[in-house]
């Protein structure tokens, strides 16, 4: 008799540490694929944000060196004087191909 309750009791304990071992098995491998989801979203998310910084610098660029050009030689053009430098010059001709 003292042998059938000893084996049931180590049943028992055997099936309660197995349980215990799926668990933590488990609540680990859940924890990583949450830690693996979140890295994988913040690379995402950075990805997005440096895309977007560099079409808004892209953007501020392109208006800097298209629009604002294209207003100074247009306010310019009427007023030439005879003693501007060459490289003015040159910027002028560089803003009215931007413009035409």
């Amino acid at each position: 008799m003292v042998e059938v309750v000893v084996v049931i009791v180590v049943v028992v304990v055997v099936v309660v540490v197995v349980v215990v071992v799926e668990v933590v098995v488990v609540v680990v491998v859940v924890a990583v694929v949450i830690v693996v989801v979140v890295v994988v979203v913040e690379v995402v998310v950075v990805v997005v944000v440096v895309a977007v910084v560099v079409k808004v610098i892209a953007v501020a660029v392109a208006v800097k060196v298209v629009v604002v050009p294209c207003s100074r030689s247009s306010s310019s053009s009427s007023s030439s004087s005879s003693s501007s430098s060459s490289s003015y010059e040159l910027y002028r001709l560089k803003a009215s191909l931007h413009c035409t």
